[in-house]
């Protein structure tokens, strides 16, 4: 069990809360409502249920801006529930990572340090990997410029949640 300091405590609350993020920027695009504020009781479960929100965001905001004829989102919308599958497993490896910093943070040696760097950017590199295999995926059965749209969306959502996180969380004693 992680003793909640000042600093760890910004973490999780970070954690919990960066779906609101998400949530909150998709009222824009999509009309999203927010997000519950986080209880005091069980994160790991809280934070579950902010991932399920944010994938149905997700999907909605792709819904609202691919804007498929209904032929292009048979082809498409079985392509993206993979890309999603695959994603919210990779999200899994972020998760622990940050989860991983906010119960070292009072208490980080170099060694956590230099394990955290490698597990963050094996994260990095695999994202990048997950978006290049979907997008081409998308840019053959539908066509490139529909794949660039995906990209684009798909970006704009990661560089939400990457700002969100990388404003929040605070840098290393």
């Amino acid at each position: 069990m992680i003793r909640p300091t000042r600093g760890t405590r910004r973490i999780w609350i970070l954690l919990a809360g960066v779906a609101g993020l998400l949530l909150g920027a998709t009222a824009v695009w999509a009309q999203a409502a927010q997000p519950a504020p986080a209880p005091e009781g069980n994160l790991d479960s809280y934070i579950e249920v902010l991932r399920s929100d944010l994938r149905t965001q997700r999907k909605a905001l792709m819904a609202a801006n691919m804007r498929l004829t209904d032929q292009e989102a048979t082809r498409f919308w079985p392509i993206y529930n993979e890309f999603e599958a695959d994603s919210t497993k990779l999200g899994d490896l972020r998760v622990q990572v940050i989860k991983d910093y906010a119960k070292h943070y009072d208490t980080m040696d170099d060694k956590t340090a230099k394990d955290l760097i490698a597990r963050s950017l094996k994260y990095e590199g695999e994202r990048t990997a997950l978006r290049t295999k979907y997008t081409k995926k998308m840019s053959k059965a539908l066509s490139p410029k529909l794949a660039a749209r995906f990209l684009q969306i798909e970006n704009r959502i990661g560089l939400m949640l990457d700002l969100k996180l990388a404003s929040e969380l605070p840098l290393l004693k």
